[in-house]
């Protein structure tokens, strides 16, 4: 089923890097009281844009946008969700939205957040199959787009009760909405809403790298508690895309000066959602002087653990916890109960007695953990413990005053002959042969030693690499049982749109079903 908001965004397309995407969740805007007698702890970003509507809020590719402009935007979208279910409020209902990377984006969640309900947003990039499942899984029953979208939207509406408002026009929407609406107007949801910290905000699925993309639910409070960094922010997969660029003998010494230059006007670039390879890390610097800040978070948590600022940036490690953040490295001691060896939070760490160094299941609790998972209630019992830590599915070390994480349990830590081996430490070793572009190390199954290090790899090209060669190659500097007993040379090795690996993929379409 179709619908329309006749004459609304359409014209703007992208957003400008100088974009602040922090306003999104709420982040951006300075404290300060608010008009409506509301705490500061419960207030949200639509309610503070008020006091700030004059100022400039966001910059994409047709120019700046103001508070206030965001204001009349949403209210109009919001009139139009609220004619099209005809009720005063969304009443906690999900709302899927697919928009272009500008104003239409921030305008359309507000939207749903001014009326009460939960924004679920959708990758511009994923396939109509990924829409269907996510629009199913959170109940949505209406999908806010840009008509853009349509050709991968259409199938849905015919499939399924959907009903999907097309968003068009934006000048002639403003110039009816300057007329008939005020940015000072409430909604009926921002009148009696008194505590907006525990209302359901938003739903954003998961990679998906171990299983089926959950809904990960998060409320008003949680947005805003979430430390974000700012800046350039990318995973490893950009960094070494953008490197490879840099690389093209094409490029002149002239391109390359400039393209250096512009990122020494960067104060700071980030690295995250991924490990970062030390040699990519490495290559980052010598090419733009920048030493990227590797820093640990997930959908469900935010972002718990960072690098520092101003002070050594080292390789291989995620830091220190966040302020508002609590961690442990828990495992299981020999009568096989749960020992907490490591714990911290931004005041410091303290390891137990001869527990430097020793892994185990990584665990976060504070204000940016998420709610629950969407309709799935086991799988949240499952990964909180009892005492209300979120159990995150990654293998962790504390030692030297840092965190460092070395893999997912589930597909990063091969079990060989006895030996737990991190794959991610693997992968590191391997990225700094010359000849190596990309790689994914995994365990494949085996009678004898449980499981073998195996190495995918893609070439530089025009190069060649056996499994003499590479195992030659790491002895120099890897521990027998670490190096890979298996390699296959492919020519890519499949992403995510978050360019991540999926192991368990991998695993079987190279290895077979375990």
């Amino acid at each position: 089923m179709f619908t329309s908001i006749s004459n609304f965004v359409g014209k703007f397309r992208r957003f400008s890097r100088r974009c602040c995407l922090i306003n999104l969740t709420g982040r951006c805007i300075a404290s300060s009281s608010v008009n409506n007698n509301r705490s500061e702890r419960n207030s949200v970003v639509f309610l503070r844009a008020r006091e700030y509507k004059d100022r400039v809020a966001i910059v994409d590719s047709n120019g700046s946008h103001s508070y206030e402009r965001i204001l009349f935007l949403s209210q109009a979208i919001g009139n139009s969700i609220l004619q099209r279910i005809r009720g005063r409020d969304l009443s906690g209902r999900c709302v899927a939205f697919l928009c272009p990377n500008d104003v239409s984006y921030v305008a359309t969640q507000w939207a749903i957040w001014r009326n009460g309900g939960i924004a679920v947003p959708l990758c511009n990039s994923h396939p109509t199959s990924m829409y269907d499942y996510m629009i199913q899984d959170c109940n949505a029953d209406l999908v806010i787009s840009s008509s853009d979208y349509a050709p991968k939207l259409e199938p849905l509406a015919r499939g399924q009760e959907v009903t999907i408002m097309f968003l068009t026009d934006v000048d002639q929407v403003l110039t009816s909405a300057n007329q008939m609406l005020s940015s000072e107007e409430l909604t009926a949801v921002e009148m009696t809403e008194q505590c907006w910290d525990e209302r359901d905000a938003m739903i954003v699925y998961t990679s998906g790298t171990t299983g089926q993309p959950k809904g990960v639910l998060s409320t008003h409070g949680n947005l805003r508690d979430e430390p974000h960094p700012s800046l350039f922010m990318a995973v490893p997969t950009i960094y070494s895309k953008l490197i490879e660029h840099y690389g093209k003998e094409n490029l002149t010494k002239e391109e390359k000066e400039k393209i250096r230059f512009r990122c020494e006007q960067l104060r700071l670039m980030v690295s995250g959602s991924a490990a970062l390879p030390e040699p990519v890390m490495k290559r980052w610097k010598e090419i733009t002087g920048h030493t990227l800040l590797e820093r640990y978070g997930m959908t469900e948590i935010g972002m718990a653990l960072s690098n520092p600022l101003r002070g050594p940036r080292l390789a291989g490690s995620v830091g220190t916890p966040l302020p508002g953040t609590e961690v442990r490295v828990v495992t299981e001691n020999v009568d096989g109960e749960k020992e907490v060896i490591a714990e911290g939070n931004e005041h410091g760490s303290h390891v137990s007695s001869f527990n430097e160094g020793r892994e185990g299941e990584f665990q976060v609790r504070g204000p940016s953990v998420f709610k629950c998972y969407w309709n799935k209630p086991d799988a949240t019992r499952e990964t909180f413990t009892e005492d209300g830590w979120f159990k995150t599915g990654d293998t962790a070390a504390y030692a030297n005053g840092v965190y460092s994480i070395l893999g997912r349990t589930s597909v990063d830590i091969i079990k060989s002959g006895g030996y737990k081996i991190s794959a991610l430490e693997v992968e590191r070793h391997l990225l700094s042969h010359n000849d190596i572009v990309d790689c994914a190390v995994l365990g494949k199954p085996d009678p004898v030693w449980g499981e073998r290090v195996a190495a995918i790899v893609t070439l530089s090209p025009g190069k060649k690499l056996s499994l003499e060669d590479l195992k030659r190659w790491s002895s120099g500097f890897m521990v027998p049982y670490q190096i890979p007993s298996v390699l296959l040379v492919v020519e890519e090795l499949p992403r995510n749109t978050m360019g991540k690996v999926n192991k368990k993929e991998l695993r079987t379409v190279y290895f077979g079903k375990e």
